[in-house]
């Protein structure tokens, strides 16, 4: 008596085509594809053997060959490809996108790679202006220079403002607070004297003109010097 899975072996069989060269693939397993066999509208349940160097998916239409009594799924056809994705590659030639490659000689997007094809300028905005060439390959330094350096609230060492000449005086100066300085005049001392009289008692003469108005003078020989009306 033969048993249902045996029923389903002969049953596939007898869909199979004898000399199909093309198929169309149903869906991808572990153990192999289903296939779609022109004619036919659902995928088989037979799973079929296929060339390991090929990335196989639904419904690519692939070439397939028949070899001790079965199909083996050779390769997808269609339109002609102008490059191809390398997932994983120590050198990829060509690729459109190489995800890990140490070497993609010509890609048009490698995720991963030692070095840039194209080195970047990495440029410094702001308060600051610098910049370097980066490609990967080794890591970099920016000489930066300062434009505008921002306003302190304080020195970070307090300076010393003294005053000399003529006036004397020092203040401690860090910009925290406002600063006073106590300034001393060099030449007190000496204005002073210049004015200290020489004698302990003046003599002052007044003087009477005709049209009333009074002058006066110190000593003998001093400037004389007119009275203002009280």
């Amino acid at each position: 008596m033969i048993g249902y899975q045996e029923q389903e072996e002969i049953q596939e069989e007898q869909r199979e085509p004898e000399d199909a060269t093309f198929a169309t693939v149903g869906a991808v397993y572990d153990d192999g594809v289903s296939l779609i066999f022109d004619g036919e509208e659902t995928p088989t349940e037979k799973h079929y053997k296929v060339n390991a160097f090929v990335v196989f998916k639904a419904n690519d239409r692939v070439r397939i060959i028949k070899d001790s009594g079965t199909y083996v799924v050779e390769y997808p056809i269609g339109s002609p490809k102008t490059s191809f994705n390398a997932d994983t590659a120590d050198r990829a030639a060509y690729a459109t996108g190489a995800t890990n490659a140490t070497k993609a000689t010509n890609a048009d997007k490698a995720i991963t790679a030692q070095k840039l094809e194209s080195g970047r300028t990495i440029s410094l905005a702001g308060d600051a202006s610098g910049n370097a060439t980066f490609d990967g390959s080794k890591n970099i330094s920016i000489n930066a220079t300062v434009n505008n350096a921002k306003q302190a609230e304080q020195l970070k060492t307090a300076r010393n403002i003294k005053l000399t000449g003529d006036v004397t005086g020092s203040a401690s100066f860090s910009g925290a607070v406002d600063a006073n300085i106590a300034a001393t005049c060099a030449r007190s001392t000496a204005v002073k004297n210049a004015y200290k009289p020489t004698t302990s008692s003046w003599d002052i003469y007044f003087y009477s003109k005709g049209s009333g108005e009074l002058y006066y003078k110190i000593g003998s020989s001093g400037a004389l010097y007119r009275l203002q009306n009280a």
